[in-house]
């Protein structure tokens, strides 16, 4: 019951993904279409974001640094990198399986669209988990306006730590007794693409808004990635377990500096 949930869960977050992307992009239309009485071209610039994730008994608070750097003539689309802090706390959730191998039945690129092989999965519970990642990000915005951005980014690699702590194991062998098991935070990160990642990563997909030409707001959804590792192998021969969490984010931008393309 517990892995049916799970994988269910697992399944809806690529639906709610999907709607986000709709939503804001049907948001993005109308925006360009309203030019701000100021155009700046605020960019090239270091920029510090203090970010709020909530979602289903879990939350997410983050601090990043970006530098973006500007594409083409119009200066309308960046690519830039940066770092992340990340603290990622939950109370009752469920990991499944973690390796691509096991819970798709693949590994590399085409694991992203294999559904998920039940039987594969197994579901270690914790009643409390907290996670501290940092990690190095990668950035792409686009201006819609002089106020209105449409960003998306993802961690790539770095490090995670936290406190180790007792769960409940259940196998996928039709086996409902739960066995105590005892793991805490895979301590490194690395972006391999959906189910090949290891560790903790986090992404965004975020409309933002400069309320001037040093802070802005932004809004929209957020992607973690939390991962823990046992101290024992189990079924399997596996000891990593992995639960995606999607968020509605809330965050606050500041631009430390202006820079005038002429």
């Amino acid at each position: 019951m517990q892995c049916t949930f799970s994988l269910s869960c697992a399944g809806n977050t690529m639906k709610k993904f999907t709607s986000v992307v709709l939503v804001l992009l049907c948001f993005c239309a109308c925006a360009k279409a309203q030019w701000s009485y100021f155009d700046l071209k605020r960019h090239k610039s270091s920029t510090f974001d203090l970010t709020v994730g909530v979602g289903d008994r879990q939350g997410l608070i983050a601090l990043t640094w970006q530098k973006l750097h500007p594409l083409g003539l119009k200066k309308r689309l960046y690519v830039g990198y940066g770092a992340r802090g990340a603290m990622y706390f939950a109370g009752n959730q469920s990991f499944i399986t973690a390796p691509a191998r096991l819970s798709k039945g693949k590994a590399g690129p085409e694991a992203i669209f294999t559904p998920y092989k039940v039987e594969n999965l197994d579901t270690v519970s914790f009643s409390k988990t907290g996670v501290f990642s940092a990690n190095f990000t990668l950035f792409l915005l686009y201006s819609l306006s002089s106020r209105w951005d449409l960003c998306f980014n993802m961690d790539m690699f770095g490090f995670s730590l936290g406190s180790s702590r007792n769960g409940d194991f259940v196998s996928s062998l039709n086996n409902p007794a739960k066995t105590r098991v005892y793991g805490g935070p895979t301590n490194v990160n690395l972006m391999l693409t959906n189910d090949n990642n290891i560790g903790n990563l986090n992404s965004e997909l975020v409309l933002r808004y400069w309320l001037n030409e040093q802070w802005a707001l932004k809004f929209g959804y957020s992607l973690y990635f939390a991962e823990y590792r046992l101290d024992r192998k189990v079924l399997f021969n596996n000891d990593r377990f992995r639960n995606k969490s999607p968020m509605i984010c809330l965050g606050l931008t500041f631009k430390s500096r202006t820079v005038r393309y002429r």
